[in-house]
């Protein structure tokens, strides 16, 4: 099945999502947010914001809500595109622009000293090992325990993020990936 392109943004690509709640399947736009209930045909004049969605359906507008459906992409990121200031365009949505910034400015590639402390942190609270609370870099500030990862900007104090720290490491495992694949980006 090839991707279909987002009519309301023209740049993303729609992605199929399900509501945790009810079960409900959505076709949510990787680049805007933009929604549309799976089966429903795909406009400009039918998209839906996903936070207005949820909010109609009685829901908390967090992407909290919803997850991925099986075998469609990885649940931050679905794809990742480079350039002089590393990911230009890899967040699902806004929400998530503090961690594609912070992977880009503080971890600045695999094999730097704070993407590997980091990328222990995240291994040993999986595995339930003490993590160490103190991880601050040079823009962002990062909390990990077995359950979440709240990462927060140092600059600005109403820009952070809280992920499932499961969905982190997969999120982490996917950036090596890509960057083992294309060496020369």
């Amino acid at each position: 099945m090839s991707p279909v392109s987002c009519p309301k943004c023209i740049i993303g690509t729609l992605n199929l999502w399900t509501v945790v709640a009810t079960k409900e399947r959505l076709q949510m736009c990787d680049e805007c947010s933009a929604t549309w209930p799976e089966g429903r045909v795909v406009t400009l004049e039918s998209a839906v914001d996903v936070d207005d969605y949820l909010e109609r359906n009685g829901l908390e507008a967090s992407l909290k809500q919803l997850e991925v459906a099986t075998g469609t992409m990885h649940p931050l990121f679905h794809s990742f595109s480079y350039g002089n200031h590393g990911v230009v365009r890899a967040a699902v949505n806004r929400e998530h622009a503090v961690l594609k910034d912070f992977i880009a400015s503080d971890l600045r590639g695999t094999g730097s000293a704070a993407y590997r402390e980091v990328r222990a942190a995240v291994e040993a609270a999986l595995s339930g090992e003490p993590v160490r609370d103190d991880l601050t870099y040079d823009a962002f500030s990062v909390e990990v325990t077995q359950d979440d990862t709240t990462i927060e900007d140092l600059h600005d104090g109403d820009r952070a993020l809280t992920v499932s720290t499961k969905d982190f490491l997969a999120t982490l495992v996917a950036y090596e990936e890509f960057v083992s694949a294309n060496p020369d980006e």
